[in-house]
Formats: structure tokens, sequence, C-alpha cells
């Protein structure tokens, strides 16, 4: 137990994860204004920030992960890229594919799980 000048107790932080601690809290931000710049699609409409959940089916997320992550490692050396993203914005890229790729395995994953018959009978 934690004991704190207050009089407030908590329990032990001991063991748990520190997710603050775990990320780079700008690159975080940075991931955000990206993420609000892209909600805005080329008709001027603004899509949900959450729009990408519904999923893009993974091939075209692997392929759009590799194609960015292959821009962000070149543009990284100093070689120049086709991409229109700054190196920024390509690590942004990266990070939105992973995620993106990772909510529709994950959710795949609990679907197969949820489908296995039970062996209670």
């Amino acid at each position: 137990m934690r004991k704190f000048e207050t009089g407030a107790i908590r329990d032990s932080d001991e063991g748990k994860i520190k997710y603050v601690d775990a990320i780079c809290l700008e690159f975080f931000q940075m991931y955000g204004s990206y993420m609000r710049k892209h909600c805005v699609q080329k008709d001027g409409q603004c899509r949900s920030t959450s729009n990408w959940k519904k999923g893009f089916g993974l091939d075209v997320t692997i392929d759009s992960f590799f194609r960015h992550a292959v821009d962000f490692v070149l543009s990284h050396y100093g070689i120049p890229v086709d991409s229109k993203l700054s190196h920024e914005d390509l690590a942004c890229a990266v990070r939105f594919n992973l995620e993106a790729y990772m909510q529709e395995y994950l959710d795949k994953k609990k679907e197969k799980l949820n489908d296995k018959p039970s062996n209670s009978d």
C-alpha cells in the first residue's frame, strides 16, 4: 500500500505498466495532430478519427504499412521518396497502419474465440 501526505491510500504500483513512461509523449501528440489532419477527406468532409477501426482488410493495411515503413527508412537515410509526407508524417503513417492492422487482427482473433463451440455440453 502507498500512503500519501494528504492521507490518501492507494494500492502499490509495483508490477503495473506505467504507460506514460513507455511512450514518447511528443510523438503521441504529433500522432494526434496527424490523425486530426487526415480525417479531412478530399471533398472537404470530415470523417471520425476512429473511422479506421471499421477495418480496411489486413492485406490492404499491411501493404500500406510496408510502403510507408520503406519510405520512412529511406527518408531517414536522406534518400528521396515519392511520398509527399514529411519524415514525421511518415512515422505517423507507419504507426497508423500498425495500429489499424493490430486492431483488425485482434478483433478477428476475438471473433474466432467467440465462435468456438463450448465444451460444456
